[in-house]
């Protein structure tokens, strides 16, 4: 179960809505309030409003006269503070309807109470017990609007809204065994009591009142109330086996809308009965929304009062879109005795066959269309002519599949808290994602550690055979969840990688968002149950708060050497000897303006057979200023060569413990000009031997170390 409501009406001008939600958690502080002359306790948050500033207790029961909790003035009230660990809360909500006044209808405000019994079922247990007084400055920004849905004939527009503990939730906090069962140390069940806990049977008491009115003595305000309502329900969603559905036909272009009880469209009658013979009625409302890039469009009610096995047929219209769209139902089980209801959700995407459901059928004209050849392919390679039968060369025919550009930021994943074994893959917490003011096409490449602690690519076919991997950001008040973008032959989910694509119009609830949390989460949810588990999360940042830096004195010639193709170019002693004067020159060179700079550059060869993308990255990541890289070698060395510039000492010695790292020599920005051929370790200050790196890069060129690779070869093979 993921979220569930129950709705009742405890007035005709007020609609309890009760929302069950198993994915509401909280850990809190919370207090506990004693009234030592009636020893009745109940449970106040810190957080939210069902806190102590809105509480109040009976000072009269006769004449409905209460006051506020306040220990300075009643000293026969003590509060207590605790702390719990993390526990479901469900919601409360009264609805009243959009034009309703307090003041035009006499009253004040209006007071709830939520309570249930003890284990024994002999004392009453407060769970709230708060008022809402309109006359209060500020009083209606606790009313929130919400969009106005219908019913029983009225139109409701705005709540009062508050979380509770799940009562069922707290009333479970047991410890059974043997020979006894009692609450769980530390828990709300034991504090709320002190003794028991709180009944596993009882349901849950609802009293309604509103605030006739309110008095000033003494300093004291004092609210009466008038005729108090009493009702009750269940402490857990009533027919958890009922469920709606919407599916596309597989018969024509339309969606069938139905019911099911135990997983069984067949069964509806069956529950139906079962409710007829416990003195209920019920009817069934499907409200069908259809939605076009998350707008909107219109909302459809259909009636079902027999027949509740029919499945319901609903094509849609599309305006507008050809991107996505989606349909959301909502099936409302109105019980007609009591005029309470429950609600069950289901929800469907469109996006392949979006373009079925346009507001216009137009006939295609084929009479001076182009008729294609059509060819079958055969198993030996050879191609037939569908409309001969015969075969053909098709050695002239060159089949392309012509797809159009999209520019997508490309992360990789690693779906484990462990450190990655490659910079190509971000571990758990560390990606970011740049969201440009045009929206994102994001490509994640995902993967996992296999047993010998290498990174495989994840294999999501299978995970996501009944699920969604659905990328989401979420702030308490906002969510934003995008599914995997289809729109493109660039998702394999067997080797992890999957597109998503943040619209420019989700960029200001992502705005909205950002201001509280900026994690980005991809999350596994249950096609069947709704359920979230998250996958990964790293962090996103805005096109506007990123800083671009100019590093002056690295040219856009980049010291005259093209990095695009460097296959075929060599390093001379002259060369080096240039760049390690200008590594030292202070007129402009790779070193000039550093003095007293902890960092330097620094020459590192890498072994023949290394990884250089890989390099190439981790470099990259480090925002590492490559100066120069050339392959070659010599008789003794067969290498890749980096000139790497203004490099912390920490940077440093981690790119000498990197894969396929032969040699890094540092070059301390006082080398080169001021230091002569013959310079030797140690003198200047400069700790770097000038021969030999001269005698590692004589004759270094790509005929060399081809000559070397061909005669390692041979050595090998012998």
């Amino acid at each position: 179960m993921a979220s569930s409501s129950k709705f009742m009406k405890l007035h005709p001008n007020v609609l309890l809505e009760w929302v069950y939600d198993s994915e509401n958690l909280k850990s809190e502080n919370y207090q506990i309030l004693t009234d030592l002359v009636t020893e009745k306790r109940g449970f106040m948050s810190q957080e939210g409003y069902n806190k102590l500033e809105n509480s109040v207790f009976v000072i009269d029961p006769v004449v409905r006269k209460y006051a506020k909790v306040d220990t300075g003035k009643y000293n026969y009230l003590k509060v207590e503070t605790y702390s719990s660990s993390f526990v479901q809360y469900d919601k409360l909500r009264l609805h009243l309807p959009e034009t309703y006044s307090f003041a035009d209808n006499g009253y004040v405000g209006l007071y709830v109470r939520v309570y249930t019994y003890d284990y024994y079922n002999e004392k009453v247990v407060d769970f709230s017990s708060i008022i809402y007084d309109d006359t209060e400055v500020g009083a209606d920004i606790k009313l929130e609007l919400n969009d106005s849905f219908l019913y029983d004939e009225q139109s409701w527009g705005k709540y009062f809204s508050y979380d509770i503990p799940s009562i069922d939730t707290i009333s479970k906090q047991r410890s059974s065994s043997a020979t006894s069962n009692t609450p769980t140390p530390n828990s709300i069940n034991l504090n709320l009591t002190q003794s028991n806990g709180i009944s596993q049977s009882s349901p849950i008491f609802i009293e309604f009142s509103f605030i006739v009115s309110r008095q000033e003595i003494l300093g004291n305000t004092y609210y009466h109330m008038s005729d108090i309502f009493t009702k009750s329900i269940d402490k857990v969603p009533e027919y958890l086996d009922l469920a709606a559905n919407i599916t596309k036909a597989t018969d024509g272009d339309y969606f069938e809308i139905y019911g099911t009880y135990g997983g069984d469209n067949e069964s509806m009658d069956e529950f139906v009965d079962e409710l007829n013979a416990k003195g209920r009625k019920v009817r069934l409302e499907f409200d069908v929304s259809l939605y076009e890039e998350n707008i909107l469009m219109n909302t459809q009610t259909y009636i079902v009062e027999d027949n509740f096995t029919q499945k319901l047929w609903y094509r849609p219209v599309l305006s507008f879109t050809n991107t996505t769209a989606s349909i959301d139902v909502t099936m409302k089980v109105i019980d007609l005795v009591d005029d309470s209801q429950i609600d069950r959700l289901a929800s469907i995407s469109l996006t392949k066959d979006i373009f079925k459901y346009g507001k216009i059928l137009t006939r295609i004209n084929l009479e001076n269309a182009w008729k294609p050849k059509i060819y079958n392919l055969k198993g030996n390679a050879s191609m037939v002519d569908a409309s001969l039968g015969a075969d053909i060369n098709v050695g002239d025919i060159n089949l392309t599949k012509v797809n159009y550009p999209v520019i997508s930021d490309r992360l990789g994943l690693l779906v484990s808290t462990s450190p990655s074994p490659t910079t190509k893959y971000k571990p758990m917490g560390l990606a970011e994602i740049i969201i440009n003011p045009f929206g994102n096409t994001v490509k994640f490449e995902i993967a996992k550690l296999d047993q010998s602690g290498n990174a495989v690519p994840y294999d999501l076919a299978e995970i996501m055979e009944n699920s969604k991997l659905t990328l989401s950001f979420k702030s308490d008040e906002e969510y934003l969840e995008k599914e995997v973008w289809q729109e493109t032959d660039d998702n394999d989910y067997d080797n992890g990688v999957v597109v998503y694509r943040i619209e420019q119009s989700d960029l200001p609830t992502l705005k909205a968002i950002g201001e509280e949390n900026k994690r980005f989460y991809l999350t596994l949810k249950s096609e069947k149950t709704g359920i979230r588990s998250m996958f990964y999360s790293g962090t996103w940042v805005n096109f506007a708060d990123v800083t671009f830096i100019d590093n002056d004195g690295v040219g856009g010639d980049n010291g005259g050497f093209d990095f695009g193709d460097f296959s075929d170019l060599g390093l001379t002693p002259d060369e080096l000897q240039a760049l390690l004067d200008s590594a030292g020159s202070g007129s402009g060179g790779v070193g000039a303006n550093l003095n007293g700079n902890p960092n330097s550059n620094a020459i590192v060869f890498l072994d023949a057979d290394a990884d250089i993308g890989v390099f190439d990255d981790y470099l990259s990541d480090l925002k590492v200023q490559i100066y120069l890289r050339k392959p070659g070698g010599n008789s003794d060395c067969l290498t890749y060569l980096y000139f790497l510039l203004n490099v912390s000492p920490a940077v440093l010695e981690d790119i000498k413990i990197q894969d396929g790292v032969a040699d890094v020599s540092v070059i301390p920005f006082c080398v080169g000009a001021n230091i002569g051929a013959g310079g030797a370790e140690g003198q200047g200050g400069s700790g770097t031997n000038l021969d030999r790196l001269r005698d590692r890069v004589t004759d270094f060129n790509c005929a060399t170390a081809e000559r070397t690779r061909q005669q390692n070869d041979r050595n090998l093979r012998i």
